[in-house]
């Protein structure tokens, strides 16, 4: 008989689901062998099943133990042994449900333990102990509960220690933060704050260390700049820019940078213009002078120098005069007393003087025309 045959009955099912590629979800899965059991065990006598049950709760599967003893409670309820079968399901469902509370209190305590949280780690005891009084580690975990004060005052030390080191090493301190490190080796050598202080001592001696470095490289900047050496500043300024440097500093180095450029190359076109200006006034080029006075008014309007020049050409420019008018009034002076004449030579004594003649030959000229 065809429908005898368990095979006959799961065929359909496990085809049809491998055919459509669908993957059955854990209640689908579960509903389509409580369907293929219902199906085997219409055809199965009630001792068949019962066997059947006994096995699944032998081979550890008592939900598959619990559906078929359901199966028989409805449709043979007097098969001899059910309820004995039923009984050892479901203490084997009990001692399943235990283990899994128990499993939980001992994670709930482990976990309150390393948070160093006493009071519920002593309900999380409890809660152990009432499930497992003779928990083969009940004495280590008692123990450890037990030790939380102690290890909760060791804790709080190592958070002070820590506490302080990183204080001075934020004041700079870092001998101090050293010595709380060493307290904190002490204590407790395998701690995480050690690890913690010694990390961040590190990293603070390197940011000391890379400071002093970026300090150096600032103070080398503006030394090669002071001496105008700036293909080589520029070097440095862009080696500073690789480095943990504030950006705005870079800025302020490159705009000094670029003015010194800049104030080295007007110095260079000044310094030329002053020395044509100079060569020109010692050439009494007086128009050519005023020429460059005049460039660099306009090449330089906020310096000062373009109007002292103009005013320094025309000094010359007076002084030369001057100079020449004296010389001629001397030459007539003379010429008019080697003639004798007085009148016209007292004409250009008075020119003279006017002149500025210095004082000795002034008198010695006024001496000769009155002896005329």
């Amino acid at each position: 008989m065809a429908d005898s045959n368990p095979k006959t009955v799961e065929a359909p099912a496990e085809a049809e689901t491998a055919a459509s590629g669908i993957r059955l979800s854990k209640d689908q899965r579960k509903q389509l062998l409580a369907e293929i059991e219902r199906q085997m065990s219409r055809t199965d006598t009630p001792r068949r099943v019962m066997q059947r049950a006994e096995q699944a709760l032998a081979d550890g599967h008592h939900d598959q133990a619990r559906r078929l003893l359901d199966q028989l409670d409805d449709s043979a309820p007097a098969t001899a042994g059910l309820d004995i079968v039923r009984a050892r399901v479901e203490k084997v469902e009990s001692e399943e449900k235990r283990k899994r509370k128990l499993h939980q209190a001992e994670e709930m305590l482990r976990r309150y333990i390393q948070q160093h949280k006493k009071q519920l780690a002593e309900l999380a005891l409890e809660a152990l102990l009432e499930l497992a009084p003779h928990h083969p580690r009940r004495q280590e975990y008692e123990l450890w509960v037990s030790d939380l004060d102690q290890e909760l005052a060791l804790q709080q030390h190592l958070d002070r220690e820590l506490a302080a080191g990183r204080a001075a090493l934020h004041a700079g301190d870092a001998d101090q933060a050293r010595r709380h490190l060493g307290s904190l080796k002490k204590l407790d050598p395998t701690s995480t704050a050690v690890d913690t202080l010694e990390a961040e001592l590190a990293a603070a001696e390197r940011g000391r260390a890379e400071s002093a470095d970026i300090g150096r490289l600032k103070e080398t900047v503006e030394e090669l700049i002071a001496k105008a050496a700036f293909d080589d500043a520029a070097r440095e300024i862009e080696r500073l820019a690789g480095m943990d440097v504030p950006k705005v500093s870079i800025d302020f180095l490159r705009k000094g940078l670029e003015q010194a450029r800049a104030h080295a190359s007007n110095r260079a076109e000044t310094d030329a213009m002053a020395a044509d200006f100079e060569r020109l006034l010692d050439g009494r080029d007086w128009q050519a002078a005023r020429e460059i006075a005049h460039r660099f008014g306009e090449r330089f309007p906020d310096r000062p120098d373009a109007a002292r020049m103009f005013n320094l050409v025309t000094e010359k420019e007076t002084a030369e005069r001057r100079q020449l008018s004296l010389e001629h009034g001397i030459d007539t002076l003379e010429k008019l007393i080697d003639e004798g004449k007085r009148s016209e030579a007292e004409v250009a004594l008075k020119l003279l003087r006017q002149l500025q003649l210095d004082e000795e030959r002034l008198a010695a000229y006024t001496q000769r025309v009155a002896e005329l």
